[in-house]
């Protein structure tokens, strides 16, 4: 069982010019099911590259517009449930609920409990270390504030790959200038990721990939403590 992880270059829905990485994930002993990452924009685009596959759910790494642009028409598309941390679950009901989609929120764990969870869309409000179902072993994640106060990283620990949303980028680390933004988060989340292997690959919101050795040399880990003390 190997995770493998397809990028996916989009114009965010707001600003054509303005390019994110969605992600596609899928498990190369079952090429059939995968999960989206980050639909912010051309879910036409999206969609062919998900090349009939079934969609097990669409995780959001934060609830900013540029990674959720075109959450309900991916939704409407493949009726996938859907992931983020439990901080903003509550942000992404209201936008579904204003494209007309009405939304269940449950814990992380509750999908495992048999039986339809909604007659509408689904959404599970992940905590630190929950997993996203995919194949046998999943994605974990990891909560990572700063950026905003729900951001999340998805860590495939086997794989030695990590999905950063807009935590770490090549060279540097998200803003913590919005409204639940907090450089001393930041700064605990930072320490959180140099603690990770560092040959791990880093899969980041925007630009290129990286990995956290890369980081702690010369990037947006360097001078970040890894560990307790």
């Amino acid at each position: 069982m190997t995770i493998q992880v397809q990028c996916i270059s989009v114009a965010a829905k707001r600003l054509p010019l303005f390019l994110m990485n969605c992600y596609l994930i899928f498990d190369t002993d079952d090429k059939d099911q995968a999960l989206v990452v980050d639909p912010g924009g051309e879910e036409e685009k999206i969609l062919e590259a998900i090349e009939g596959r079934q969609v097990k759910g669409i995780v959001l790494t934060h609830n900013h517009w540029d990674h959720t642009g075109v959450l309900d028409k991916l939704w409407r598309a493949t009726g996938a449930t859907m992931y983020m941390h439990k901080n903003e679950a509550k942000s992404i009901e209201t936008l579904l609920a204003k494209k007309g989609i009405s939304c269940s929120v449950k814990a992380s764990g509750e999908e495992n409990e048999g039986g339809k969870l909604s007659d509408g869309a689904t959404l599970i409000a992940l905590s630190e270390g929950a997993k996203v179902p995919l194949a046998k072993a999943g994605l974990k994640t990891l909560h990572t504030p700063g950026h905003t106060e729900g951001s999340i990283c998805l860590y495939d620990e086997a794989g030695a790959q990590l999905l950063t949303g807009d935590t770490l980028f090549e060279g540097a680390y998200g803003r913590t200038d919005f409204s639940t933004g907090s450089y001393w988060h930041m700064l605990k989340s930072l320490e959180q990721l140099a603690k990770l292997p560092g040959a791990t690959k880093v899969f980041p919101g925007h630009g290129q990939p990286t990995t956290i050795e890369r980081e702690k040399s010369r990037g947006a880990l360097s001078g970040i403590k890894d560990s307790e003390s």
